[in-house]
Parts: C-alpha cells; sequence; structure tokens
C-alpha cells in the first residue's frame, strides 16, 4: 500500500519495509534537482526526523522519516544523477528504504484521495 505526508512524502509499504520518496507535488515544486544528500545505510530515524536534503535551483526541502525504522538501502543513483528526482515517474523517485518499527504509525498518514484532497485545500 501506499501512503502520503503532507510534507509531500511517499511511502510505499511491503509488509514491513517502506521504499520513501518524493511526490509528484513535491517534484514540481523544485524543478531541475542539483544534489541530495542521502541517510546513511543503518541509522535509526524516528518519525518526523530528517530523512534526506534535496537541493534544486528553485529550493532546498528536507524529507522526513513518515515512521520510525532503520534505513536498510539508499537510491544510490542519486550520487551521480540526483536529477532523478525531478525527472522520473513518482514511484522512481525514492531516497531510502526502511525496515519500520511501529507499524500502527501509519495510521496517521493519508490515502491516496486523502492526499488529493490536502492538494486541493493548499
Amino acid at each position: 500500500m501506499i501512503y502520503y505526508t503532507k510534507t509531500n512524502e511517499w511511502i510505499a509499504v511491503d509488509g514491513k519495509t517502506a521504499r520513501i520518496g518524493l511526490t509528484k507535488a513535491a517534484q514540481e515544486h523544485l524543478g531541475d534537482v542539483t544534489f541530495a544528500e542521502l541517510p546513511t545505510v543503518g541509522k535509526s530515524l524516528a518519525k518526523d526526523e530528517i530523512l534526506a536534503t534535496i537541493e534544486s535551483v528553485k529550493a532546498v526541502i528536507e524529507l522526513y522519516a513518515p515512521v520510525s525504522g532503520k534505513v536498510t538501502a539508499i537510491h544510490e543513483a542519486l550520487r551521480d544523477k540526483p536529477e532523478i528526482l525531478g525527472e522520473s515517474e513518482e514511484s522512481q523517485a525514492w531516497v531510502a528504504e526502511m525496515d519500520l518499527l511501529d507499524l500502527s504509525q501509519l495510521d496517521q498518514l493519508l490515502d491516496e484521495k486523502g492526499y488529493e484532497a490536502f492538494l486541493t485545500q493548499k
């Protein structure tokens, strides 16, 4: 299942593993991405801690961990081609994978319809 945050991260969950990325709305806001500061594999993050920092020609944004967990992988291609975050399908604009610590935190996130409604209220 895919969940969304009000800070424009998506989280695709498969069991206790999740892939976290940048929503299409955030991609459009950023424009051309020039740099991505990625988390360290093995790092434990609490919900709402900074997961990554993304820089573009328009802005610098921080991506937050939507749930608590431990980083198990990062999107290595972003080191040499950070522009992937602004040019790719949303599903390819991922930053890290995490093992989740508390699945109940997912209940605080938005589903696709809830996220679309949130975007129209902005």
